[in-house]
């Protein structure tokens, strides 16, 4: 017979057609720079300093796969890929993607 808990975990598990998760660093820097790249200077700015107070306040992030965006908190739905990367690998892939946008030419 099966406890209450373990049957809470198991309904509570992604479906199985969910995408993996975004759970590489160098990957998350990709995503953001594409994000990144139609936006104007302050854009950028404005979406980075909302990612990095996100992700220290240790937020639930994910990527949306259409339209392709970053959704910060819960988000119910299979179109989504969750970030599961540590709070300063966050801010980190943050700012790199960041450095590396603003440093393209054009």
């Amino acid at each position: 017979m099966w406890s209450t808990l373990e049957q809470i975990e198991f309904t509570n598990l992604p479906p199985r057609s969910a995408p993996a998760p975004v759970e590489n660093l160098g990957e998350l820097e990709e995503i953001l720079q594409r994000l990144m790249r139609p936006l104007t200077p302050l854009q950028r700015a404005d979406t980075c300093q909302q990612l990095i107070s996100a992700a220290i306040r240790g937020e639930e992030m994910h990527v949306l796969v259409q339209p392709s965006r970053v959704h910060i908190g819960q988000l119910s739905g299979t179109f989504k890929r969750s970030i599961k990367l540590t709070r300063e690998s966050i801010v980190r892939a943050t700012l790199h993607a960041l450095v590396k946008e603003s440093s393209r030419p054009g």
